[in-house]
């Protein structure tokens, strides 16, 4: 015991030491109850905060990629039902526009028709008529031939 006394007193320990360590204790105890203590109950609460952030963050990216792909398919389905009625209106208005131009057409023939009789009819009696004034207008131009 002589032999680390010795060692002590050599390298500068003396009867202060004790002195010395209730200080270093007294210090430890201060720092870590007043500084330490606090400063890592704010930090661990920091990272338990971010950490679950960063999981929420993740969660609602996951929720957000749902819904897109939820939306897509429902847009999807939409935009299909919507392709149908359009190709049903569209094939009935074809028919209907179909059914006006057939109509329109008949009742086009049908005014050329009733048109090509009148004039016909109008052709013929125009040659009747020009049939009784033939004898009596070639007996006109002769009178007036002569008559000069």
């Amino acid at each position: 015991m002589n032999q680390v006394l010795d060692i002590l007193k050599s390298l500068g320990v003396n009867e202060t030491v004790y002195p010395q360590f209730a200080i270093f204790i007294v210090s430890f105890l201060f720092l870590k109850i007043f500084i330490f203590s606090p400063y890592l109950a704010a930090y661990e609460e920091r990272r338990k905060r971010t950490v679950g952030s960063q999981g929420v963050a993740q969660e609602l990216q996951q929720e957000i990629d749902r819904r897109e792909s939820e939306f897509a398919r429902e847009a999807k389905e939409i935009n299909e039902k919507i392709k149908k009625v359009f190709d049903v209106k569209q094939a009935q208005a074809t028919k209907e526009t179909n059914a006006i131009l057939a109509e329109a057409q008949t009742k086009a023939q049908e005014r050329l028709a009733i048109g090509k009789k009148e004039v016909q009819d109008a052709y013929t009696t125009a040659k009747d008529q020009l049939k009784t004034f033939v004898p009596d207008l070639g007996q006109t131009i002769k009178q007036r031939l002569l008559d000069r």
